[in-house]
């Protein structure tokens, strides 16, 4: 694929041909002298070789980096291994009292909203605007002392002079800080200190809307008139008047400045930005969206643009070019068009579309045919007669989104002008189905091309970067007119100019609408052509999505002054839901529509409104089938999952620096990424030469999940890179270390797994171990082949192998045996669960495998009172398997916030360690009654197939099962974090396996209900409010007998009673004692410990599981240690604060306790009703 995007290629083309006007090397990115050009660039791996090949960067977001590079110099970057894509730098545009009143800011500002009343006005918080600059002078945007509330401005166009200089790690324009801006403001000529002027006036008026505190008239204060300001100018116009644009690239740049300082400053910040282009797919893939999207996702910070003031322009159109036939679009060039014009055209990746352009004298530039593969596009340079240059641009399989793009641009050549009229662009399909597309016109700085002969116009009018997947866009409406006087009947409709959605890849666009038609604000100084202004003169009307979209950004000023570590998600899933739906914009189902998004803007109701915790949206996980991979023929299989679909590549090294920096030190197969053709030739470790060539492997996710084994040529090479290595040949290590990429469908943020951070100076990071076996295989059949030949293709073959190369005295090898002599194994389970065990045998962990033959031992007894292996214990709900909710496990994809999750075995080892030792205790605080521990250790005595069907969602993406009784259960937001956390000194936490994390959570909070506390999972888990803190106090405060008795009910799917008693009584162990000889199954009993009964102040209560009671004693499962020993300093006679009970297994965390002893501490048990 060609990366080199088409903008970029055409004007190196035009230039190279001396046909790109000197006018317009500034507004493509070009320096001055036309040597240097500004970049963004898409890329894996250290920054190290880009800077080799002469890219000087200025800044980085994830993989997204910006930079300039000299034009001569852009092919070596482009054949950089780590260089996904190159793009130019493109064209962005300005999109040019009552509002905030039809905004219902109502008593946000004051008396305040909430209980009791708070008045938000955007303090502590930062808003961020990317535009033409501010006028600091103004005194909207100063306190009540004079001082400035601007902390920074960055004026991207100034030229340092003595004294100033760029921000740190850029290369251009002037930084202002506060200080500086205050020091101007107390010199009589503040423009001889802080040079920076707002001549475009256009961002002082969008600052006012946002932030602006409408002092000197007295009225007109914006939405935050108390937040701070930083403005990043990057378009206005020079002190000679002449057009200094933005683009693509100084945005990024501004961007990443803004939440720099803002990070430093520790302050949530929301970024405005009313500037668009049209030059790109509409889809959200553009390398200036991804920026955007890989910016946000972070506590504390928000970005907010307008939808764009196209609807009435004819800038969009779509069409369908009929099978073996074609169709002419037509547009029309007004007179004086002097600079360019240009035309992006998209259409699906698996048509293809030829294409001519006619001038309004019928003169046609020849036909230009899509290219024969996407490894360079169709380019044509074209001179018409009468001088007009036109390029052309045709590629296939895009590397950004897999579409087809036409890109045409025109320049006035040696003509005066563009030709005005009718141009025509004729479309040709040799294929038999129809091809539809989509074509935009990028507003142009001279004249305004439209498209005519179209029925509509306005439908994807949406501009870029509002189709980005992570920005808020917004749309406008009227309150006034362009004197100032109220709307009247069109008050509350649409604005016609502002861009209708959707996007191009069908997402509704834009998000909100908010009054912008018109809005008075702050008027520059250096404003030389006012419209209608205030009575003072420092306050003028202006109308678009310009205004609306400042009006957004204020209310998520206010937003994040009340919740500042929300995130953008979460804020715009509360301006959705808050968006006010009438008549205009539509109500019930025809909202959200692509007119008005959900509605109009609503301050007040935003402000107030209940944000949800924040759920992780964007992930994706990799993970392979087993740790460690033997060097058996079969290759290793890798798994992936993600919360969304999409193209997923695979990178695999031998050591974590290859994958840091991939290009560096090459060796072949050290490095290797599914993205990329591979051929290499590699020395045998026994002479000679293998040599392997692979096609780039397309890695597609379907369902949200995509499996992918290694070519077996790939596989290969490592086995003999591994001889080659025990030889002293090879730096080849026993390790693959792995990670995955992921573009997802729709243009979200490419997603990277595990980060970077997770490699660095870590030899334990994410790996597939390959495990050496003996020299010489033993040729041996397996003890129980029909077993081995019941097993799923490939794995019976490779049980098969490890049975013959595994050495005798290896562990694996040995507890294999065991499962094959095993007396229950052959004599009364199936040929086909036999299988199934041996699967479960290869999968179930270094750990659990030694423990299966003991497994094998455990029995149940079924409905007709017969023993067999509990591994045919079928479920409570849907009367299947343990064995096959165990294989189960292998199949689902766990829970994004499960740490540590890197092969599928891990699930299956988690739950097998539960079942042989159903006794971890998530949490055993300092009061606590072990209640959720003992539930588990309930159920998993009772049907060890029901906890594992419990598992088998708790435990995945959803986190969500549902109870026998058909009750949902859920884990808590954020809980899977717990583990990576120590939590408080006073608060000692224990988890041994994310399964009883999971579970025993998920019972918390089903057994409490509405007692279940309120937490933020997106803080700090060990803040106040922190999830840690949060789950641990929950845990140590424990549950009541109601809410024990609830649990039971729903996971046994039968109700249950409780019998209890204030203090021990006879009546209530005789009781007791009565059931538990009778029962089938285990009971829960809670007694008191820690603490004698008569202390009233410490209730002391610890919960049990009864499992029998003979010869005078009650037999019971402890959950207050797990494993082989009693935890330290446990007394076995009791004393004055424990009960008297003894140890009879400690393997099995077995006691029991005397049936006279127990009156004196029971205090509560539950029985099936």
């Amino acid at each position: 694929m060609s990366k080199i995007d088409a903008s970029l290629n055409l004007n190196l083309r035009l230039k190279a041909g001396n046909q790109l006007p000197a006018d317009l090397l500034d507004r493509y990115g070009f320096s001055a002298d036309g040597q240097r050009v500004s970049v963004l660039v898409q890329f894996n791996g250290e920054t190290g070789p880009l800077v080799t090949a002469g890219l000087q960067i200025a800044s980085r977001t994830d993989d997204v980096l910006t930079g300039d590079i000299a034009v001569s110099a852009i092919d070596a970057l482009a054949v950089l291994e780590g260089v996904v894509r190159i793009e130019g730098a493109r064209l962005m545009h300005p999109m040019l009292d009552i509002a905030t009143a039809d905004a219902h800011l109502g008593n946000t500002r004051s008396p305040g909203i909430g209980t009791p009343p708070t008045a938000y006005r955007g303090r502590n918080v930062i808003v961020g605007l990317i535009d033409s600059g501010i006028d600091y002078t103004h005194a909207s945007f100063r306190r009540a002392d004079g001082s400035t509330r601007i902390l920074r401005i960055w004026d991207q166009f100034l030229v340092p002079a003595a004294g100033e200089a760029a921000p740190a790690g850029y290369s251009y324009g002037v930084e202002y800080t506060d200080t500086q801006i205050n020091s101007a403001l107390g010199n009589a000529n503040p423009h001889s200190v802080v040079r920076h002027r707002d001549r475009g006036a256009h961002g002082t008026h969008v600052a006012g809307i946002a932030a602006g505190n409408g002092r000197a008239a007295g009225t007109f204060a914006g939405v935050a008139p108390e937040a701070d300001i930083i403005m990043v100018r990057n378009d206005s116009r020079g002190s000679d008047g002449t057009l200094q644009l933005a683009n693509s690239v100084r945005t990024v740049d501004a961007l990443h400045y803004i939440y720099s300082v803002a990070a430093a400053l520790n302050r949530p910040v929301v970024v405005n930005q009313s500037q668009s282009m049209n030059v790109g797919p509409h889809d959200g893939t553009t390398l200036l969206e991804q920026a955007i999207n890989r910016e946000l996702g972070f506590p504390g910070r928000a970005y907010v643009c307008s939808s764009g003031n196209q609807a009435d322009n004819a800038i969009a159109v779509s069409g369908s070019v009929p099978a073996s036939g074609n169709l002419v679009q037509t547009f029309s060039v007004p007179a004086g068009d002097v600079v360019d014009d240009t035309i992006d055209l998209w259409y699906p990746g698996n048509q293809r579309l030829s294409v001519t352009l006619t001038n309004p004298a019928g003169v046609a530039t020849p036909v230009v045919v899509p290219p024969a593969s996407a490894a360079a596009p169709t380019t044509l340079v074209h001179t018409l007669a009468g001088g007009n240059v036109v390029a052309i641009d045709s590629r296939i399989d895009s590397v950004q989104n897999h579409d087809n793009e036409i890109l045409i641009r025109l320049t006035r050549g040696t003509a005066a002008s563009i030709a005005s009229g009718t141009w025509r662009i004729t479309l040709t399909n040799a294929g038999t189905t129809a091809v539809p597309f989509d074509a935009w016109i990028e507003r142009p700085v001279d004249g305004n091309p439209v498209w005519t002969g179209s029925p509509d116009t306005v439908s994807k009018s949406v501009a870029i970067p509002a189709s980005a997947r992570e920005a808020i866009a917004v749309g406008c409406y009227r309150t006034k007119t362009g004197a100032g006087a109220d709307a009247g009947g069109n008050k509350g409709t649409l604005s016609d100019f502002s861009s209708r959605g959707p996007t191009r890849d069908g997402r509704i666009k834009p998000d909100l609408s908010a009054p912008g038609e018109f809005v008075m604000s702050a008027m520059s100084v250096d404003e030389s052509s006012p419209g209608t202004t205030d009575a003072s003169g420092t306050y003028q009307l202006m109308a678009g999505t310009s205004m609306s979209t400042p009006m957004v950004a204020g209310t998520v000023a206010l937003i994040l002054e009340k919740n500042p570590t929300l995130r953008q998600e979460q804020i715009r899933l509360g301006l959705q839901a808050t968006a006010r739906k009438d008549a205009q914009t539509g109500t019930g189902s025809a909202v959200p529509n692509n007119n008005w998004g959900h509605g109009k803007l609503d301050i007040e109701a935003a402000v107030a409104y209940n944000y949800p915790a924040f759920a992780s949206r964007n992930w994706v996980r990799i993970r392979t089938m087993l740790y460690n991979w033997t060097e058996a023929d079969t290759p290793p299989t890798f798994e992936i999952s993600a919360n969304e679909n999409g193209e997923a590549v695979i990178e695999l090294a031998w050591d974590p620096q290859a994958l840091l920096a991939p290009s560096t030190g090459y060796v072949p197969l050290r490095y290797y990424n599914t993205g990329q053709a591979l051929d290499v030739t590699i020395t045998k470790a026994a002479g000679g030469n293998q040599t392997i060539q692979l096609p780039v492997q397309v890695i597609r996710l379907a369902g949200n999940r995509a499996r992918w084994q290694m070519p077996q040529a790939l596989w290969d090479g490592y086995r003999e890179e591994l001889r080659k290595a025990r030889a002293g040949q090879s730096t080849m290590s026993p390790n693959l270390y792995y990670r995955v990429r992921l573009n997802p469908t729709g243009a979200a943020s490419v997603l990277i797994w595990p980060p970077d951070a997770s490699f660095q100076n870590d030899p334990m990071a994410q790996r597939l171990a390959i495990i050496q076996t003996r020299l010489s295989a033993a040729s041996q059949v397996a003890p129980d082949q029909a077993a081995v030949d019941a097993m799923p293709v490939p794995w019976g073959a490779f049980l098969q192998w490890l049975w013959n190369n595994l050495p005798d005295d290896s562990p694996d090898r040995q507890s294999l045996a065991g499962v094959f002599s095993h007396r229950f194994f052959t004599n009364e389970i199936e040929t086909a669960t036999r299988g199934k065990i041996l699967m479960l045998w290869l999968f179930a962990g270094p750990g659990a495998r030694q423990k299966l033959p003991t497994l094998l031992d455990t029995r149940f007894r079924n409905a007709a009172n017969l023993e067999m292996s509990i591994l045919k214990q079928p479920d409570l709900k849907d009367r299947e398997l343990l064995v096959d909710h165990l294989l189960a496990l292998l199949q689902i994809d766990p829970h994004p916030d499960i740490a540590g999750v890197t092969a599928a075995e891990q699930l299956v080892d988690d739950a097998l360690t539960e079942i042989m030792d159903p006794n971890g205790q998530t949490n055993q605080g300092t009061a606590s009654t072990c209640g959720p521990t003992s539930v588990q250790t309930l159920l998993i005595n009772t049907n060890a197939s029901e906890y594992v069907r419990l598992l088998r969602g708790l435990l995945g993406r959803d986190a969500r099962a549902t109870l026998a009784n058909g009750d949902p259960v859920e884990v808590p937001p954020g809980v899977y974090q717990v583990a990576r956390y120590a939590g408080a000194a006073s608060l000692p936490f224990f988890v041994r396996t994310n399964a009883e994390l999971g579970f025993q959570s998920a019972v918390l909070r089903y057994a409490r209900g509405s007692a279940w506390p309120e937490y933020d999972p997106s803080a700090p888990p060990d803040a106040p409010n922190g999830v840690n803190t949060v789950f641990q106090e929950t845990m140590r405060r424990g549950v009541t007998a109601a809410q024990l008795q609830r649990a039971l009910s729903g996971l046994l799917g039968r109700a249950h009673s409780t019998q209890q008693a204030p203090q021990p009584t006879d009546a209530l162990r005789n009781d007791f004692v009565q059931r538990i000889q009778q029962a089938r199954d285990p009971m829960l009993l809670v007694v008191h410990w820690g603490a004698p009964p008569s202390d009233a102040a410490h209730t002391g209560l610890h919960a049990v599981v009864a499992l029998r009671g003979e010869s005078g004693r009650v037999f019971f499962k402890n959950p207050q240690y797990a494993g082989s020993s009693p935890p330290a300093g446990a007394a076995p006679n009791g004393g004055a604060a424990a009960p008297p009970r003894r140890y009879e297994d400690p393997a099995q965390a077995l006691e029991s306790m005397g049936d006279n002893d127990l009156g004196d501490w029971i205090r509560w048990f539950h029985h099936p009703a």
